[in-house]
C-alpha cells in the first residue's frame, strides 16, 4: 500500500500515471526513481509498520524515514503461531489417513459424505485448512512483513513439481499401490503445494486491489457453504436428460451461480453472517452495483 500512495504522489508531481512510474532500489534496498523535476534530483524513503506508513520526498537532498509500531512488552514474546502453523501440515496427514475407510478403499482427497453432520476426521481436515489460512493471515515475519505476501512466493516452482511429479505419483500410489500411508503423504503434498503454490500465483496476479474480484472473494466462501442444496436440487432436474455431462456441468454453473451471488448479496453480505465469513462490510450510498460495493 506505502508503495502504491508514493507512485501515486510522485505521478501527480511528475503529471504521470502511477503505471509511469518506474520504482528501483539500491543494493541496501532503498527505492529511487531516475526522473527528475525541474532538473532537481527527486530523493524519497518509505517506512510501514503495522496499519501505518511513513513517507518522505524531497528534492536535491538525501532523506531516510524509520517507523516502528511500538508494542507492550508481553507482545514481544516469541510468536508461536509462526511455528505452530506449520505442525498443521502433518496434522493433516493423521485425518488424511482415515480418508478411503482407512485404505480400504481407493479414494483420492478427501471423503465425501451425504449427512447432515460432515464426519469427524473430514471435519478436522477441513478445520486444519481453514485454520491454517485463518492464522496466516494475520502473522507477521521476523521482518515484520505479513507472512502471507512470501507464502507460495516461488509459485512458478512449486506449482509444475506438485502437478508433474507428486499428482501422477499420489494417483499410482493410490490406485496402484500397496501402501496407504506412502499414498496419503503424496496426496498431502500435493494439497499443500497446489493451496500455497496458488496463494503465490494469484498474489502475483492480482497484486492490486479490484473491487469486483474482492467482492466475489467475499461471496466465495458463502457460495461454497450453500451450494450443495442447489447443486443436488439442479441434477436431480437434470437427470434424464440425454446430453454430455459436461453440458450439464455447465448448464448447472449457469443456474446455480447466479442465485447464490444473490442470496449472498440479499442475505448475507451486510448480515451478521457475512461479518462471521469476511468481516464488517458497509453499503456505499448512492451504489446500485453489488459488484462493487
Amino acid at each position: 500500500i506505502t508503495r502504491g500512495i508514493t507512485k501515486k504522489i510522485l505521478a501527480t508531481s511528475l503529471e504521470r500515471t502511477p503505471s509511469q512510474i518506474n520504482l528501483l532500489y539500491n543494493q541496501h534496498g532503498k527505492p529511487f526513481i531516475n526522473d527528475k523535476y525541474k532538473d532537481y534530483v527527486i530523493e524519497f524513503n518509505t517506512s510501514h509498520s503495522g496499519l501505518y506508513g511513513l513517507i518522505a520526498i524531497t528534492l536535491n537532498n538525501k532523506v531516510g524515514v524509520d517507523i516502528q509500531k511500538i508494542k507492550p512488552l508481553i507482545n514481544n514474546m516469541p510468536d508461536f503461531k509462526r511455528h505452530f502453523i506449520w505442525f498443521l501440515l502433518p496434522a493433516s496427514l493423521l485425518m488424511q489417513l482415515k480418508m478411503g475407510d482407512g485404505g480400504n478403499y481407493a479414494s483420492f482427497g478427501p471423503d465425501t459424505f451425504t449427512e447432515f453432520f460432515p464426519p469427524a476426521h473430514l471435519l478436522i481436515y477441513y478445520g486444519l485448512f481453514f485454520a491454517f489460512g485463518s492464522i496466516t493471515f494475520g502473522i507477521k515475519t521476523k521482518k515484520s512483513e505479513p507472512l502471507i505476501d512470501h507464502l507460495g512466493k516461488r509459485w512458478y516452482v512449486l506449482l509444475p513439481i506438485t502437478l508433474i511429479g507428486i499428482l501422477p505419483l499420489g494417483l499410482g500410489a493410490t490406485f496402484e499401490g500397496d501402501s496407504w500411508f506412502i499414498a496419503s503423504l503424496l496426496q498431502i503434498v500435493y494439497v499443500w503445494g497446489m493451496s500455497i503454490g496458488l496463494i503465490g500465483l494469484f498474489r502475483k496476479l492480482f497484486v492490486n486491489e479490484r473491487s469486483g474480484v474482492r467482492y466475489l472473494s467475499d461471496a466465495s466462501y458463502w457460495m461454497y457453504i450453500a451450494h450443495l442444496p442447489l447443486v443436488i436440487a439442479v441434477q436431480w432436474l437434470f437427470r434424464d436428460w440425454e446430453i454430455v455431462s459436461s453440458i450439464k456441468f455447465l448448464l448447472i454453473c449457469i443456474l446455480v451461480n447466479p442465485v447464490l451471488l444473490a442470496s449472498y448479496q440479499l442475505f448475507v453480505r451486510y448480515t451478521p453472517i457475512g461479518t462471521l465469513l469476511n468481516g464488517k462490510r458497509k453499503r456505499k450510498p448512492g451504489n446500485p452495483s453489488p459488484i462493487i460495493s
